[in-house]
């Protein structure tokens, strides 16, 4: 967990959505909440790819959207 606080998160199309600055521990997933507030789940529909090496997490579009 330690290892994505500070990662950026980027949107499948390039949009820059910020930075994790917590992991939220959940009943059925965890979430990563980022500088905004924005909590996006950690599941593989949303997250597509973690690269520690580029500092990056790509995540599927649609999650940052609200309701």
């Amino acid at each position: 967990v330690f290892e994505l606080l500070g990662l950026e998160v980027v949107e499948e199309g390039g949009r820059n959505l910020g930075r994790v600055v917590k992991v939220e521990p959940g009943v059925a997933n965890d979430a990563l909440e980022l500088g905004g507030g924005l909590l996006l789940p950690l599941v593989g529909a949303c997250v597509r790819d973690i690269d520690l090496e580029a500092r990056r997490i790509l995540v599927a579009p649609g999650f940052s959207n609200p309701g």
